[in-house]
């Protein structure tokens, strides 16, 4: 029986990114939510693939990738006003870093660690209301009364996620127990 290393040091055949792409996201697909999924599908398809989708995977280096990354910082919206944000830029590094681990392990290129530019994040402050912008909000819903109105007591006075109040049904209130069950979230998809 012949042993199989998990990285090749040479690569034995060379595909285009866009392949290695497709067989990397097959082969997560199973491990993430499908609105993960869709985002890295939809980074790709937007940013990614345009730039690297036809090289030759075994052809793309840091300094390729580095000076695609600082592009889209600097002028990369589709709407071309302006750069991405740290957040976005770094999601669009991870995804490139992942495929090439994921080819370097496939033997589709060189096993080499790849220094990329990876933006620093800002940390946003988190804005809370304080009591007397939670009572207005409150008597503001109380005196506005419509789904939305009801979404936001949900929200404030349960601790609830948008997603999570969104995703409520009839039989998730236990009138009887007064129990509000949370069972399912809905998140957007691009």
């Amino acid at each position: 029986e012949k042993h199989i290393p998990a990285f090749q040091t040479t690569p034995s055949k060379s595909i285009l990114f866009s392949d290695a792409f497709e067989l990397w996201i097959q082969s997560i697909k199973i491990r993430h939510k499908q609105s993960t999924y869709a985002k890295y599908r939809y980074i790709a398809t937007a940013h990614i693939l345009p730039a690297f989708g036809e090289l030759h995977i075994d052809k793309i280096d840091a300094a390729l990738i580095n000076g695609f990354l600082l592009k889209k910082s600097e002028n990369g919206r589709l709407s071309e006003d302006g750069g991405l944000s740290a957040a976005y830029v770094r999601s669009i590094m991870l995804i490139i870093r992942s495929v090439m681990f994921f080819s370097a392990n496939q033997g589709y290129r060189q096993a080499v660690p790849l220094q990329l530019y990876s933006p620093q994040i800002p940390k946003k402050e988190i804005y809370i209301l304080n009591h007397v912008q939670q009572k207005q909000l409150t008597s503001y819903a109380f005196n506005n009364r419509c789904s939305a109105s009801v979404g936001v007591l949900l929200a404030l006075y349960c601790g609830l996620r948008m997603g999570e109040v969104c995703s409520l049904t009839w039989s998730d209130l236990d009138f009887d127990k007064n129990v509000l069950h949370v069972r399912h979230t809905l998140s957007r998809i691009i």
